[in-house]
């Protein structure tokens, strides 16, 4: 997403020192949120620490990690799914490097926005939006993937 935040800069300010107005069409919502509102990065990996909290959901079992994490930063906890390891350990791993929740640290996170934007997007209910992406692999799936 950071490289992505990069090259669209650049974009972008080629586009405006040509007196054009950029039109951003697309994208996931984590990468239109990083280029509309910067990155938050937190301090750099620790692999020692990540294999020590792997380690840990080997002995304790499923679940172990999440249920760590929701006793140091609930409010993370509501928002990752219990079966993406990968962002728990970020998260406990930023918590205890930072020695602030992860939720706490991203939400003080600012950075000045070179531009103003204007976003336009088309909602769906979530149920409807899985509903279809069903329907979209088992079309898929016919079609021999």
């Amino acid at each position: 997403a950071g490289l992505f935040r990069d090259m669209a800069v650049r974009i972008i300010n080629n586009l405006h020192e040509r007196d054009k107005i950029p039109i951003v069409v697309g994208g996931t919502g984590l990468y239109i949120k990083t280029l509309t509102r910067g990155l938050f990065e937190g301090p750099s990996a620790d692999w020692v620490l990540r294999e020590k909290l792997i380690g840990e959901e080997k002995i304790h079992g499923t679940g172990h990690l999440y249920e760590r994490l929701r006793k140091i930063d609930p409010a993370s906890a509501d928002k990752i799914n219990p079966a993406d390891t990968r962002r728990i350990i970020r998260a406990i791993e930023v918590s205890l490097k930072g020695k602030k929740a992860i939720s706490e640290l991203q939400r003080s996170f600012t950075t000045r926005q070179p531009y103003e934007f204007i976003k336009i997007g088309l909602y769906r209910e979530r149920k409807e939006l899985y509903r279809m992406i069903e329907q979209r692999v088992d079309k898929m799936m016919e079609k021999g993937l």
